[in-house]
């Protein structure tokens, strides 16, 4: 692969671990492809409207690779009325299909999704007040589901709810305020947001102290200011586009690259692999628009793009030093993982945390260094590392724990059914 190094740390002896002697070192290799991993890199749309999707839908999803869906969830029915009817019951079911099915979702509501220029002319959205009671009545269903969603886009407003042409007003800067608010105010602690536009997420840094919104950039490199997304004035676009790749390396950046064929697009592999570390990309849509898909492949660099986005963690080596295990772990995506995870040495049916830090703490590029108290001396053999997904009810579930990047060898393998690495 173009970028993906072949690495095969060198300088230390290759022993199995299992007699656990002092200074005894194992180094891994990188896997030269990408990996299927939760959280990150493509997504797919989850059906045309989320609240509908049945479960074969986003098994076949899964089963292309794909960890990740968009689910728009379309409010139309209810612009007028305080009432959701059956929508949160039905998202309800539609998250618990994800969880089966071992996807996560990027949850966006609308009350429009224009196909063509006159439903964009046309598009209609709700009152300030009817946005409130329907953020209200979703709260409930968003918050018990928390560990299905990877980032919440805030939607409501204008076509596609992307922030813009809105019928009731909720475009201007006081009414995308006090959106912003209804939806702080209900979000589950943790849970990472987006907003569509840099200008408002630069006028906001200073009153989101927490860091909780990130972009979703959906005309991705798309024309100079990725169609409007930001400034025409060239100095002011500059300032915005270096806040937001600073302001990336610690909220979610995802989003999609847009048919603008007329425009300046930059669809060169140079483009995507300097902006994708620029920006931090955690996830890119795969249905649209692949012209870009097409130019990456054609110019070699489509399989990097696959590998790169979001985290990528290598195992560089494992040391047996006394009652410890020591570990590095290197991060070779573009981004931070942004929800906490822990680390654990599985021994049979018990397992040890590694500490003091968790895979989140690892930027683009940088290592950390880990380690676990072996359980009752040297460590066995059939031990393996692992880094399942932290909350209860997914904790079990394969399809949610991290894929390490590293490749077979040696009495090394990633066993897919316990979800570990096994050490030899």
């Amino acid at each position: 692969m173009g970028i993906l190094r072949k690495m095969v740390w060198a300088g230390a002896l290759v022993l199995g671990l299992g007699s656990g002697a002092i200074g005894q070192t194992v180094t891994f290799k990188e896997l030269e492809r990408p990996v299927v991993s939760t959280e990150r890199g493509w997504w797919r749309f989850a059906g045309d409207n989320f609240r509908n999707v049945q479960l074969d839908e986003l098994k076949d999803i899964r089963s292309e690779g794909i960890t990740l869906v968009y689910g728009v969830v379309r409010l139309d029915p209810f612009r007028e009325t305080e009432s959701l009817g059956s929508v949160p019951a039905d998202l309800e079911r539609s998250f618990g299909y994800a969880r089966q099915a071992g996807v996560k979702v990027i949850l966006r509501f609308v009350y429009n999704y224009p196909q063509s220029s006159q439903e964009y002319e046309d598009a209609e959205d709700a009152s300030l007040e009817i946005v409130e009671a329907h953020i209200g009545k979703l709260a409930p269903v968003i918050a018990a589901n928390a560990d299905t969603i990877a980032v919440w886009q805030a939607g409501f407003i204008g076509a596609w709810g992307e922030g813009h042409t809105s019928s009731n007003g909720l475009d201007s800067d006081a009414n995308k305020a006090k959106v912003r608010d209804m939806i702080l105010a209900v979000a589950p602690g943790g849970m990472h947001l987006q907003w569509r536009y840099p200008a408002d997420l630069l006028a906001w840094e200073a009153k989101d102290k927490r860091g909780r919104f990130g972009m979703h950039n959906d005309c991705f490199l798309s024309s100079p200011t990725d169609v409007g997304s930001y400034s025409e004035n060239p100095a002011q676009r500059q300032k915005q586009r270096a806040a937001i790749a600073k302001m990336s390396g610690s909220t979610y950046f995802s989003g999609e690259t847009c048919d603008a064929e007329k425009n300046k697009i930059r669809k060169g592999c140079g483009d995507i692999l300097q902006e994708g570390a620029q920006f931090h990309v955690q996830a890119l849509g795969i249905d649209y628009y692949t012209a870009f898909h097409k130019a990456w492949k054609s110019g070699g660099c489509y399989e990097d793009v696959s590998a790169r986005m979001g985290y990528r963690f290598v195992l560089v080596k494992a040391v047996v030093d006394g009652d410890k295990l020591r570990l590095t772990i290197r991060n070779e995506g573009w981004a931070r993982l942004m929800s906490p995870r822990k680390v654990k040495l599985k021994v049979g049916s018990n397992s040890v945390t590694f500490g003091p830090d968790g895979l989140e703490s690892i930027g683009p590029g940088d290592v950390v260094r880990l380690s676990a108290k072996l359980p009752g001396g040297p460590l066995p053999r059939k031990a393996c590392i692992a880094a399942p997904d932290p909350s209860e009810r997914l904790a079990s579930k394969a399809a949610y724990a991290i894929r390490f990047a590293n490749a077979d060898q040696k009495g090394q393998k990633w066993d897919a059914g316990a979800f570990c690495f096994n050490l030899p």
